[in-house]
C-alpha cells in the first residue's frame, strides 16, 4: 500500500511541535507530509525471533511472537501492538480464515476492552511471515491495577500474551478558580473554562506561564492536543506552546464527562519581539491540523489582549 512520509518538528526542552506556517505567516498545521512511499509484497520471508516465542497456532496460521510498546500506561494511553505471524498451509489465500480478537482483562479477569486483530490482506503463500501492527486505546475508565492481554481465535480458546500496569490519574469534579472567564466550548468535546496568568509589565525576553482549565463534556476517540499562541501586533505567530493536556500527561481519550483538566504553559517573548498589543489564544487541534470550533464558528478563544512595552 501507499504510506505518507510526516515531518515533526519538536522543541528539544518542552517536546512541543513547532506549527508550519502557511502563506499568511499563520499556523496551519504541526505537520508536514514529505512524500509517499510504496511498499509491495518481500522477495524473501522475514526471520522470525527464537526468544519469546508463542507459538499459537489455529487452523492454518501460527501466532509466532506479541511484542507491546509498553509496559505501563495511563487510562486513555495508546498502546501498540507488533504480532509476527506465520503460514503453514500450502494453499493460496488472499484473507485467512477465523477472526482473531485482543482482550484486556482487569486484576479480576472481568473483560474491560477487546480489539479485533486484522491481519495483512496479502496473498498468505507457505512460510510466509508477515508483521502486522495494531494501534490499541486504553479505555479512559480503568482503575490502577494489574491487567492481562489475551487472544483468542474465533472463540474457541484464549492465550495470556502479556501484562500492563494501569496508573490512573486523580480525577477533579469541582471547578477550580481562573482570573480570565471563558466558558466556551468547544466541539461539543470540552469547555475552555478560563485561564490564570499575569500579563502585566511583560518585555521582549522574559517568560511568563498561563494555566488552562478545561472541563470534559465527553471522552472522544481521538486524541486532540492544546495549543497556546500568542500573536504579536502585525497577527503573526510570536510564541507557541503545543502539547496534550496537562503537560503531556492527560490525554483527551482518558477524560471523564464533567470533570476538570488543568495546565500550565510557558511562553518566551522573544528578545526582538516589538512593542505594541499581543493577543493570547487557545484551543484544541488533532495533530493532522483540523481545530475544534466555538459555538461562533471560531477555531480559538481569545483568552486576552495586552501590551508589551520597549525596554
Amino acid at each position: 500500500g501507499d504510506y505518507d512520509i510526516v515531518l515533526t518538528v519538536f522543541d528539544r526542552d518542552t517536546l512541543s511541535p513547532l506549527s508550519v506556517l502557511n502563506e499568511q505567516g499563520q499556523p496551519a498545521a504541526p505537520t508536514l507530509t514529505l512524500g509517499q512511499v510504496t511498499l509491495t509484497r518481500p522477495r524473501r520471508p522475514a526471520e522470525l525471533p527464537e526468544d519469546n516465542r508463542l507459538d499459537i497456532s489455529h487452523m492454518q496460521l501460527v501466532l509466532a511472537t506479541a511484542d507491546f510498546d509498553r509496559d505501563q500506561a495511563a487510562p486513555g494511553d495508546s498502546a501498540y501492538l507488533t504480532l509476527m505471524w506465520q503460514s503453514n498451509n500450502d494453499s493460496h489465500y488472499s484473507t485467512p480464515y477465523g477472526n482473531w480478537v485482543l482482550t484486556l482483562l482487569a486484576p479480576d479477569n472481568t473483560a474491560v476492552a477487546r480489539y479485533s486483530l486484522p491481519l495483512p490482506g496479502y496473498s498468505w503463500q507457505e512460510g510466509d511471515v508477515w508483521r502486522s501492527q495494531h494501534h490499541l486505546l486504553l479505555p479512559a475508565t480503568l482503575e490502577t491495577g494489574i491487567y492481562t492481554w489475551t487472544v483468542e481465535w474465533s472463540s474457541l480458546s484464549s492465550d495470556p500474551i502479556g501484562q500492563i500496569s494501569i496508573v490512573a490519574p486523580s480525577h477533579t469534579f469541582t471547578a477550580p478558580p481562573v482570573d480570565v472567564e471563558t466558558d466556551i466550548r468547544l466541539g461539543g468535546i470540552a469547555t475552555l473554562l478560563g485561564a490564570t496568568c499575569e500579563l502585566a509589565d511583560l518585555q521582549p525576553g522574559t517568560l511568563f506561564t498561563v494555566t488552562l482549565v478545561w472541563r470534559a463534556e465527553e471522552t472522544p476517540s481521538a486524541s486532540y492536543h492544546v495549543f497556546l499562541h500568542l500573536l504579536g501586533p502585525e497577527g503573526g505567530l510570536i510564541a507557541q506552546s503545543d502539547s496534550i493536556p496537562a503537560n503531556w500527561t492527560r490525554p483527551t481519550t482518558g477524560w471523564l464527562p464533567g470533570e476538570y483538566i488543568t495546565g500550565t504553559h510557558t511562553l518566551a517573548i522573544p528578545p526582538d519581539a516589538p512593542a505594541g498589543e499581543y493577543a493570547l489564544l487557545a484551543g484544541l487541534y488533532l495533530p493532522g491540523g483540523e481545530r475544534l470550533v466555538t459555538p461562533n464558528g471560531e477555531t480559538a478563544v481569545s483568552l486576552a489582549t495586552f501590551q508589551i512595552e520597549a525596554p
